[in-house]
């Protein structure tokens, strides 16, 4: 069989499996097995439309999923299911709202009383950000254990880099969203990327309201990794020029763009999108006009597999930033040359401690992996840190320092 064969059948397969991707949900299991000290942090869980999930004392017994594509795997539509009555009656007992037949009435009040306490949740255990604050944020195809399979043993590490500089342990929110499940995953960045800027928007909303409840010194970081690039991007701006604004993101391209809801709390916010899983243009719309985080920090592999894909970074959604290094650090400058935003660039290909490869010497894209490259320190530690240049002996691509 010529190589073009090859190419159009594994094409062909590939596009079938696309339409085979899974919402991910979050079950009663998962949503008890993550509760975590509160003095140690939170984790809070989005369905794919940005809605909290409600606390593990809420029972969820039926299923998410519905015969409907235009509601399915959402909690409102989980709700409304008259099978799940119970469920909701529960639901309402415990945010302290009266009874309503009609979750439809009620919902934006649910949610607000989900979001109020976790805004609330985070203000009291981060001492009202007298102790650093870190989102970290999974990327797509990641169900509940993978995604805690990294959040774990990063939070140790950076625990152990406060405690190295005398800082108090920093207070975590392990963010859980719906990146999509798919056994062969490369089809599915489109949908994931699809979801990822909707969850953005509801960060953004945590960041809003904790605006204002915290020390104007507060230090925020937020940690991604692959798709969850998305997320963070949204949270903090305006990262629509990497979105299909004129199609059907058209709704919510008016919500990413609205520079008015950015709050002041994100100037206090270091970004650190490690393997970054989106397009060049993503930061295109960062502009003065709205509030701009304090730093970004990104760490690339140009080697790594899934970014690159079998056909190139473009196909299938865009993932170019992550693997097209030169051209990454261009568009920052052209972005940023004129604004207040640190940034710098780490190639983990660069790394001396590069052997952890798969077959065709192609990297592995698990975080666990790239904590092992001795690049992993200098990029951890700009996202964690203010940190005096001379510290990393010019290890960055490229770098701006306000």
């Amino acid at each position: 069989m010529s190589k073009k064969s090859v190419i159009s059948i594994t094409f062909l397969i590939l596009m079938v499996l696309q339409g085979c991707a899974t919402n991910v949900v979050y079950n009663d299991k998962d949503r008890k097995n993550t509760a975590v000290p509160l003095e140690h942090g939170i984790s809070v869980f989005f369905d794919r439309d940005g809605d909290l999930y409600p606390p593990s004392a809420v029972t969820m017994n039926g299923s998410m999923f519905t015969a409907s594509r235009d509601d399915t795997a959402t909690l409102r539509a989980y709700f409304e299911q008259v099978s799940n009555r119970r469920d909701w009656e529960s639901l309402l007992t415990e945010m302290s709202i009266d009874n309503s037949s009609n979750p439809a009435e009620v919902w934006s009040d649910v949610q607000s009383k989900l979001f109020s306490n976790v805004i609330e949740s985070i203000v009291k255990g981060s001492n009202s950000g007298n102790r650093k604050i870190i989102f970290l944020v999974h990327g797509y195809n990641n169900e509940f254990k993978d995604a805690e399979s990294w959040y774990k043993p990063v939070e140790q590490d950076i625990k152990e880099r406060a405690k190295d500089r005398g800082e108090q342990d920093p207070y975590f929110v392990r963010v859980h969203w719906d990146g999509l499940s798919q056994t062969i995953p490369i089809s599915i960045w489109t949908k994931a990327q699809w979801n990822g800027p909707i969850t953005g928007l509801s960060l953004r909303r945590i960041l809003s309201g904790l605006d204002g409840k915290l020390t104007k010194d507060t230090q925020i970081a937020m940690l991604s990794h692959s798709t969850g690039a998305l997320v963070v991007v949204n949270a903090v701006g305006d990262g629509s020029a990497a979105l299909d604004c004129e199609g059907n993101f058209k709704e919510r391209c008016v919500a990413i763009s609205d520079t008015s809801s950015i709050p002041k709390l994100v100037s206090n916010v270091r970004l650190g999108m490690l393997i970054p899983a989106a397009s060049l243009d993503t930061f295109n719309f960062f502009n003065n006009e709205q509030k701009l985080p304090q730093a970004i920090v990104l760490g690339l592999n140009k080697q790594d597999f899934p970014t690159n894909k079998v056909f190139g970074c473009i196909w299938l959604g865009s993932t170019c930033m992550n693997v097209k290094t030169e051209q990454t650090c261009n568009n920052l400058k052209t972005t940023f040359s004129n604004l207040p935003v640190d940034f710098y660039v780490f190639e983990f290909s660069n790394s001396l401690n590069n052997e952890n490869q798969t077959f065709m010497f192609w990297e592995t894209h698990k975080v666990q992996d790239q904590m092992k490259r001795d690049m992993w320190s200098a990029f951890i530690e700009r996202v964690l840190f203010l940190i005096p240049d001379t510290n990393f002996d010019n290890l960055e691509q490229c770098k701006q320092k306000v």
